[in-house]
């Protein structure tokens, strides 16, 4: 079923993808899912570098959207608008071994490591939505524009990403089903 395991990972690109383009268009230089960060592993520490961001050094950023209707976690959801981007924060600062600055060792030194951490319902962490507010800002500056318009701009961006990807993965999920269902049916 190569339908059910390609719906998260488009839906994680297009919101990697979204942080891209707006980063390019507010004149952050930027790459994405470069290697070498870490020796003798061919993981990537960060889905986008933001390059000259961290006092001139690169600030890594990986992209992670989890979904608030998990059964484990959807009662604290229901709680919580903030709970299932908290949780996918901190695991992503877990897993990646981040120190009390927010740094993480890399072949290049300590960098900078933000998860941008969103959930599939659009709620976003608040680093996450501190990055918007500085892509926001760099866009007003290069572009001449109010901040509010830009701020605007960059958040129907990244809603519109989350909601593409929901799309696919919901579209996907029905693909599934129908493959399914068309196999198992006895005549």
């Amino acid at each position: 079923y190569l339908h059910v395991w390609r719906g998260p990972i488009h839906h994680h690109d297009l919101i990697r993808d979204a942080l891209f383009d707006m980063c390019n268009s507010a004149g952050i230089s930027v790459s994405k899912e470069l290697s070498g960060y870490e020796a003798g592993k061919k993981d990537r520490v960060g889905d986008i570098v933001l390059h000259s961001f961290d006092q001139g050094r690169e600030k890594l950023i990986d992209v992670t959207c989890w979904s608030p209707l998990y059964s484990p976690r959807i009662q604290h959801s229901a709680d919580s608008a903030q709970y299932t981007v908290n949780e996918a924060h901190s695991f992503k600062i877990k897993s990646r071994k981040a120190n009390s600055e927010g740094k993480i060792q890399t072949t290049k030194g300590m960098l900078a490591f933000m998860p941008f951490a969103c959930s599939a319902l659009g709620t976003l962490s608040l680093e996450a939505k501190s990055l918007l507010n500085a892509i926001a800002s760099e866009m007003s500056l290069k572009h001449n524009s109010p901040r509010s318009l830009c701020l605007s701009r960059v958040v129907t961006r990244i809603s519109t990403a989350i909601q593409q990807g929901n799309a696919f993965c919901l579209v996907n999920k029905m693909i599934d089903l129908k493959i399914y269902y068309s196999s198992n049916l006895q005549y």
